[in-house]
């Protein structure tokens, strides 16, 4: 039984949602109606991301509606001890991956889809210690940028970028610690322990 509260982010119908989790984890898969890609995280639980569809027991999906409930809880240890790191990616499943993989290796992970979202949050919490950001990404500012301006206004926070466009790790290499795509988790795990000199 997935525990309350359920309070998710972008959610159109958390009650729906909240009752279609508790069907999933007793077998049973009711309609649910379209709707956005929606993310949430529980308290010790983890962070699901669900895109609503018309969900079949059978088949699992109907059409090209996706379904993904991932459960990564962190390992408990003392809040204090943890680092903070803020990643910044506007692929969804591919920002859940990693903040799940972080969250198991005991760092505090916080989410943003694009520069704009990561700058209020960097203004917002002191306590970010790194930010790991894709360089390309929709909005006026791009990953690159997005380092510039933390160096500039939040100078203790590290940065570690990361791109699959040579063009952009060429030019992001030049000031920062970039990270090919397509990474192993392992990797980044390593550059961000290495910059935060764990």
């Amino acid at each position: 039984m997935v525990p309350a509260p359920l309070v998710p982010r972008h959610c159109e119908a958390p009650k729906m949602l909240a009752r279609w989790l508790r069907k999933v984890k007793t077998g049973g898969l009711p309609r649910m109606p379209i709707g956005r890609l929606s993310s949430a995280h529980l308290e010790g639980k983890g962070t699901f991301c669900v895109q609503c569809g018309l969900l079949s027991r059978a088949r699992g999906l109907l059409g090209s509606f996706r379904m993904i409930a991932s459960f990564d809880a962190p390992p408990q240890s003392d809040p204090a001890s943890r680092h903070t790191i803020l990643v910044v990616e506007d692929e969804v499943l591919v920002r859940l991956d990693i903040a799940g993989y972080l969250r198991s290796k005991d760092f505090t992970v916080l989410e943003a889809g694009n520069a704009h979202e990561a700058m209020q949050l960097l203004n917002a919490d002191p306590n970010i210690d790194l930010v790991f950001s894709d360089v390309s990404m929709p909005g006026n500012l791009n990953g690159i940028e997005l380092a510039r301006w933390i160096r500039a206004e939040r100078n203790r926070v590290r940065v570690l970028l990361t791109s699959g466009t040579a063009n952009n790790i060429q030019i992001a290499s030049r000031e920062n610690v970039v990270v090919e795509k397509p990474y192993h988790p392992g990797d980044v795990e390593m550059n961000i322990r290495r910059l935060l000199g764990k």
